[in-house]
């Protein structure tokens, strides 16, 4: 893991709004504007930490405003959320018509390519999330931004306790680790949002996109079992299985069709790669949960219009 640091203390103080956006354009990939507040000179600091998929930093700010705005020039491509821990003093964040008054201790969750403003004097750790991941996991993640995750809040103390732990363990981490962490955090942080009121209150659509994502992630991690049921994805997100069944009522095919397709493509997958030539038509079937060969070479001419060593055959 790669760490940089960076003061504006050695900066003529005219100069430091400036230098400090270009630095943290450089290291935390955003593109805000950072003026202090009263009359003394913005003091501010950042350690950040890098890995392959994992990006994280530890701040410090003197009173200050940071403004985003993408009608000022800014990129708008960050393609990430920002997850902030306050480890000491207080902020107001402002996205969305939504305002959250943040003290030490409090997480907070922003979208750093969409309009923000951030009022603060303060010690805090941030923490980016791939947006492609959370909208997997939490489909209204963008109705969740600024809304204070309170200190005294339960769902959020499994989440602190990771995050701390992160940065304390940050010099000892290699790269694998740190991708199976960047791949985890994001599960704790949909958790924790999903607890809080403002979650509940969402569109009923978007509760519902929230769990057919679910359900679709849960199928796709337990595809290659054979006993996949609906009974089994109702227990493994929480659900009944009849809430399962009416949620996947108003897509195009039930849910055990879904399901047959989703292991049918990954048996075409493998059956067209010449990395698994020597694997048989019935060992790449069992392995994705068919039971019985017959079965899948019937389901597999229904579904292509060719026998699977027809199939195999054509793309060698």
């Amino acid at each position: 893991m790669q760490i940089k640091t960076f003061s504006t203390d050695s900066v003529p103080a005219r100069e430091r709004p400036r230098i400090w956006r270009e630095i943290i354009a450089d290291l935390a990939k955003v593109d805000f504007r950072t003026e202090p507040t009263g009359t003394a000179p913005l003091s501010a600091t950042i350690t950040n930490y890098v890995s392959r998929r994992l990006r994280f930093s530890a701040y410090t700010f003197s009173p200050h405003v940071t403004t985003y705005n993408r009608g000022r020039g800014g990129r708008g491509d960050a393609g990430h959320f920002i997850l902030s821990y306050l480890k000491q003093g207080n902020a107001i964040v402002l996205q969305d018509g939504r305002e959250a008054r943040v003290s030490a201790g409090d997480i907070v969750l922003f979208d750093p390519s969409r309009p923000v403003r951030i009022k603060a004097a303060m010690r805090v750790h941030s923490f980016d999330l791939g947006a492609e991941q959370m909208k997997t996991l939490l489909p209204q993640v963008d109705a969740l931004t600024s809304i204070a995750l309170k200190q005294d809040s339960g769902a959020g103390s499994i989440l602190r306790c990771v995050l701390d732990e992160l940065i304390a363990a940050s010099g000892s981490l290699d790269d694998e680790v740190s991708d199976r962490i960047a791949e985890a955090v994001p599960h704790l942080v949909a958790a924790a949002l999903t607890a809080i009121p403002e979650a509940s209150r969402v569109a009923p659509g978007r509760m519902e996109a929230y769990h057919l994502a679910r359900i679709r992630g849960f199928v796709r991690d337990h595809l290659r079992r054979a006993d996949l049921s609906p009974e089994m994805i109702a227990r493994g997100i929480g659900l009944s299985t009849r809430r399962v069944h009416e949620l996947f009522g108003s897509e195009p095919t039930s849910l055990m069709r879904w399901i047959r397709q989703e292991r049918l493509q990954r048996c075409r997958d493998e059956l067209a790669a010449p990395a698994l030539r020597n694997r048989s038509v019935a060992e790449i079937a069992f392995s994705w949960g068919f039971t019985s060969q017959a079965h899948f070479s019937r389901a597999f001419r229904a579904e292509t219009g060719l026998a699977p060593r027809d199939f195999r055959r054509q793309r060698r």
